[in-house]
């Protein structure tokens, strides 16, 4: 029933009844955002744009039967009047809200003091393993690479998060190395990688900061590029200098190759093929 909303929320943006917010240039403006029965909508602070939402979220309950739990519901605006925000909270009848707050556990906020929102997790560790002393007020201290043993080993089996962090940095890298199409994969190569092909993901110099999730992919590079050979073949596709295709590192790496690769791409391509391969 909840894929019927987000079509809903599609042909009402297609018929420029529901703009949406722009997100990065290049990328369709995001409407909604919708996990299991869980909704987050994006629209333009306007009277008509509100009245959109409204009448679509109302039309929805009537064709289906379902129910919004409005007292569950807030609505955020970003750099809008005041008295503009109580306007449209009246039409969508809801109470506004302001960042930082929590969705499905995760905080969401505003800046990049993220230490701050992320201490209440702190603390509720803290809680918890204040539980766990023995009799003499103690922590009961096993090493924990021993606790990371599989349980068929006779430990806990716990993951390393460290490694697992790790991996799931380098999944994401391949997703947008692969050129999938996700909305998010699509999002963030249009706000940074701009005009590039998506595997230069794997080779880019000094790449932009910005969100903590782009910063996260960018770290997690090497995890992918490390293992990753390119099939030269013509050398149309291939860089010379940034590319892993001699069997070992990248060329650009090799510090007494640095006068060479700065002269030789100030004269020439970087592609394998025009260095005559």
């Amino acid at each position: 029933m909840v894929e019927a909303l987000g079509r809903s929320i599609r042909d009402l943006q297609q018929d420029d009844r529901w703009v949406g917010v722009n997100v990065a240039t290049g990328v369709k403006k995001m409407t909604h955002l919708q996990f299991v029965d869980d909704t987050i909508l994006f629209g333009s602070a306007c009277r008509r744009e509100a009245r959109t939402i409204k009448s679509c979220l109302d039309d929805y309950c009537l064709d289906f039967g379902q129910k919004i739990n409005w007292h569950k519901s807030e609505v955020f605006f970003v750099n809008t009047l005041l008295n503009l925000q109580v306007v449209l909270s009246r039409i969508l009848n809801l109470r506004v809200t302001n960042f930082p707050r929590k969705f499905l556990g995760t905080p969401l906020f505003i800046g990049s003091n993220r230490s701050h929102y992320w201490k209440h997790l702190i603390d509720k560790c803290k809680s918890k393993l204040a539980s766990w002393k023995d009799d003499k007020g103690k922590f009961p201290l096993i090493a924990w690479k021993k606790i990371c043993q599989p349980k068929k080993a006779g430990s806990a089996g716990i993951r390393q998060i460290l490694v697992m962090n790790l991996a799931m940095g380098a999944k994401l890298v391949w997703e947008i190395y692969s050129g999938r199409k996700q909305k998010w994969v699509r999002l963030l190569k249009h706000k940074y990688l701009d005009s590039l092909e998506p595997k230069r993901i794997l080779t880019i110099n000094n790449p932009p900061k910005g969100l903590a999730i782009w910063n996260f992919i960018m770290d997690s590079g090497e995890i992918i590029s490390d293992q990753v050979n390119w099939d030269v073949r013509n050398g149309k596709h291939a860089s010379f200098w940034f590319d892993y295709w001699s069997g070992e590192a990248a060329l650009c790496h090799n510090p007494s190759l640095q006068p060479i690769m700065v002269e030789t791409c100030r004269l020439w391509e970087h592609n394998i093929c025009d260095y005559g391969y």
